[in-house]
């Protein structure tokens, strides 16, 4: 291949989905004989990836199902090729994914034993970050790498953008999105590949049942299944696998529940305190704010979580009446009309007094 060169700084290419999805045969015995969804252009990215030769394969800090599940699932792919691909991330792996993937298949960054991959490799694929702030520590050497940024996401972007940057708005996970990479460079989807894809897609779509659910996602799913998925074998590991200071942890916030609005508006807080009388980490409050959700009448959901001294993470959910991705945009957060989250470096009380009123704005109170 060609000598690395110096990327220059330009603006981002952004790829956007144009064209309805096709449906997937259920007679397709072989994922290459599966057309890719036809709404993305994936010319740019299949032309680095197979020239390439080293991949660096990351998401947003302290990542979730789908960051973990589809840059697995690219990982295994990229390395049946022969290519040199490694999952590197920022901040703890929830335990309940860890099942997924063998030791060193998932590398937490350290710039003594990264730093040069990182900033050497052919190419860096993101996914899921909405923003490259998201990086947080690698950040650096992201900013400082000599081959090409891709970003890869489903969500509105608000800030810093790849170069490449893919970009589906419809579709219901990023693992959507690399099963139509895969086809696009005429690959197939083994089951050590299949297996992260449906964690990706399930963990997203709150296990099928959210909004942003299609048809499209349930024939995905379904062919996935196929390829040897179990789908309640992936479903206890990620789910059923809670310890009893978690859910004691839960009983904790739930005790500490708020609503406001006629119970429009509710909300739950844990904090440092909380997350270290019971020798947790706050990636095992995931899921806490899916429990407030099924609050009958709360239009918006809120789960407040200090995560440090003036360190403060809030994750917003809504029913469909508040947009709460561009409720959170000004203080820099970002995500989904129905779900979003931001940090936010204030104090406990502060933070959480700026984004309730943020709410009631939003829900048209006064006060």
């Amino acid at each position: 291949m060609a000598p690395r060169q110096a990327v220059t700084k330009k603006a981002p290419r952004r790829v956007r989905a144009s064209r309805p999805r096709r449906g997937i045969s259920r007679a397709s015995a072989h994922p290459a004989q599966v057309p890719p969804s036809g709404r993305i252009d994936w010319a740019p990215v299949v032309d680095i990836l197979r020239r390439g030769e080293r991949f660096v394969l990351t998401g947003h800090s302290y990542p979730d199902g789908d960051v973990l599940g589809s840059e697995l699932a690219t990982a295994r792919f990229l390395r049946s090729l022969g290519k040199d691909a490694r999952c590197i991330n920022c901040g703890i792996i929830p335990q309940n994914y860890r099942w997924m993937y063998d030791e060193g298949e998932i590398e937490i960054y350290d710039p003594a034993r990264h730093g040069s991959f990182v900033r050497g490799a052919d190419a860096i694929l993101v996914f899921d970050y909405a923003n490259l702030a998201r990086l947080d520590d690698l950040t650096p050497p992201v900013r400082e790498r000599r081959g090409v940024l891709i970003g890869i996401d489903h969500h509105p972007l608000n800030g810093e953008r790849p170069p490449i940057d893919i970009v589906d708005l419809g579709a219901a996970a990023v693992g959507e999105m690399v099963y139509d990479l895969i086809g696009a460079m005429g690959g197939a989807v083994t089951k050590e590949v299949a297996i992260p894809l449906f964690v990706a897609i399930t963990t997203d779509t709150g296990s099928f049942r959210y909004s942003n659910t299609t048809g499209f996602t349930h024939r995905l799913g379904a062919h996935l299944v196929d390829l040897g998925v179990e789908p309640y074998e992936v479903y206890r590991r990620i789910y059923e696998a809670s310890s009893e200071a978690r859910l004691r942890m839960l009983a904790d916030a739930l005790r500490g529940l708020k609503t406001d609005a006629d119970g429009r508006l509710a909300w739950i807080t844990v904090t440092r305190k909380m997350l270290d009388d019971r020798r947790l980490t706050e990636e095992e409050t995931e899921g806490f704010i899916d429990v407030v959700r099924t609050l009958r009448d709360a239009e918006i959901s809120m789960l407040v979580k200090e995560v440090g001294p003036g360190r403060i993470k809030v994750s917003l959910r809504s029913r469909g009446a508040v947009d709460v991705a561009a409720l959170l945009k000004p203080f820099g957060g970002g995500g989904h009309a129905r779900a979003a989250g931001v940090t936010i470096l204030e104090p406990l009380e502060v933070a959480t007094a700026k984004i309730l009123a943020a709410a009631r704005k939003a829900l048209g109170m006064t006060k």
